[in-house]
């Protein structure tokens, strides 16, 4: 009878082969000096009796096989290696170009240990060409109309941020766009006053101008004729009236061209007292407050300033009403909101202008989101708070350790839902030292 016997050839260990008769002249395996030897190699060395190998030719070819296997494995990678992605903080564009090549205005990225690229791209996805050691500093598109525009960052192991949008709309193109002369009038954006004034020299609240190469005069006039002369290169920030009661002041601008706006105009009622002195305006808190009122939503723009103050206070005088309070609580700057209720829905908006922690942008733009942080501004703002008929609410605390020194401006804005062509605006401000 034959009996057949499987015979299991023994596990060849090639890890412990090397140790036993190559480490004390290669070293340990992980840092052998012959990584990635093959079994040729191995071999000749020893039937050569290279540095006294010649002993070994006591090994079978399975066992030098193993050690050749055991050298080829790859080391585990180092346990600090950095798996974590750049993040792209602020990336902004003009919002309108004449130009297909158009300026990069910000782009800030971080890393834990450096970012090492920069790239744009028209589409969303991460790119794997076209990266520049330095921030692009424009950047040209191939069509206009409306554009978007995505930034990335890569850090020295590869990690790639997510991308971050920017959008802009192009409007004229070509060579013929840059070589005609600017016609196109600058716009008056805002422009306030006081709802009333004990004074005949008002301060001007606001004036915005825009205009798609740039302002370089203002004025203002009390007749709605364009004016000839008076032209100053910044915004007057007061005006003096010759006579009291109601008076109408219009705002211009114009550009380097000499095109000028159409004028904006705002209203002002002036009450001196009986002798033709200028009374005294009564302390803010004298004034009927916290009364409760029905306010319109807005049909146009209207900018309102004030200093910091500790408790709000609301007026059906949008001018005098002092919607956002600022006040500390221990290590904290506590923000509330509190207008009260308005006719139909509105959109509420809250945004932050901070110092900046680079010496190429002058403020760093955050808004409040719904879940009640402070988020960096991106191509499109979104509602603080959407639809709603009544703001009257804490806002946000925020730490101090957080905040860098400095002047900061804090801007609610109201505007009717969906829309933002018209708003109130009141504008205050804190500094932390």
């Amino acid at each position: 009878m034959t009996v057949n016997i499987a015979v299991t050839p023994p596990v060849v260990d090639g890890a412990q082969l090397y140790s036993t008769n190559c480490a004390s002249c290669h070293g340990s395996l992980a840092n052998s000096s012959k990584q990635g030897s093959s079994t040729s190699n191995i071999q000749a060395a020893i039937d050569k009796d290279a540095g006294g190998m010649g002993y070994l030719n006591t090994l079978s070819s399975s066992e030098v096989q193993s050690i050749a296997d055991a050298l080829a494995v790859t080391p585990p990678p180092p346990a600090d290696t950095d798996t974590i992605a750049p993040r792209i903080n602020k990336f902004s564009l003009l919002k309108n170009s004449t130009s297909l090549t158009v300026p990069i205005l910000s782009l800030i990225a971080y890393d834990n240990v450096g970012v090492t690229g920069y790239a744009l791209t028209e589409t969303p996805y991460a790119p794997t060409s076209g990266w520049t050691d330095t921030v692009p500093t424009s950047y040209t598109f191939s069509s206009a109309g409306k554009n978007t525009l995505y930034a990335w960052a890569m850090d020295e192991a590869g990690n790639v941020s997510n991308g971050r949008r920017a959008r802009i709309t192009i409007k004229t193109i070509g060579p013929a766009a840059s070589e005609a002369s600017d016609t196109k009038a600058p716009k008056v954006k805002g422009f306030g006053l006081p709802k009333n004034s004990t004074s005949l020299t008002v301060p001007i609240l606001s004036l915005i101008a825009y205009d798609d190469v740039g302002v370089t005069g203002y004025a203002v006039t009390e007749t709605s004729s364009a004016p000839t002369s008076g032209w100053t290169d910044t915004a007057p920030t007061s005006y003096t009236f010759s006579s009291e009661g109601k008076n109408t002041l219009y705002a211009w601008a114009m550009d380097e061209e000499g095109n000028v706006s159409k004028g904006r105009k705002a209203s002002v009622q002036i009450i001196l007292d009986d002798d033709g002195d200028e009374e005294e305006l009564d302390d803010i808190s004298k004034v009927e407050s916290n009364e409760i009122v029905m306010l319109p939503a807005p049909d146009s723009q209207q900018i309102f300033t004030y200093d910091p103050i500790e408790s709000t206070l609301r007026n059906s005088d949008l001018s005098i009403a002092r919607p956002v309070s600022l006040s500390g609580v221990g290590d904290y700057i506590s923000i509330k909101a509190d207008i009260g209720r308005f006719a139909e829905p509105v959109d509420a908006y809250i945004t932050l202008y901070s110092p900046s922690e680079t010496s190429t942008e002058p403020v760093t733009i955050f808004t409040l989101e719904a879940d009640g942080e402070f988020e960096f501004l991106s191509d499109e703002k979104e509602p603080w708070r959407k639809n709603v008929t009544n703001i009257n609410e804490q806002a946000i605390d925020m730490h101090i350790s957080t905040l860098l020194s400095g002047k900061y401006m804090l801007i609610l804005e109201v505007t009717p839902v969906g829309r933002q062509d018209v708003y109130y605006h009141w504008i205050t401000y804190f500094i932390v030292q």
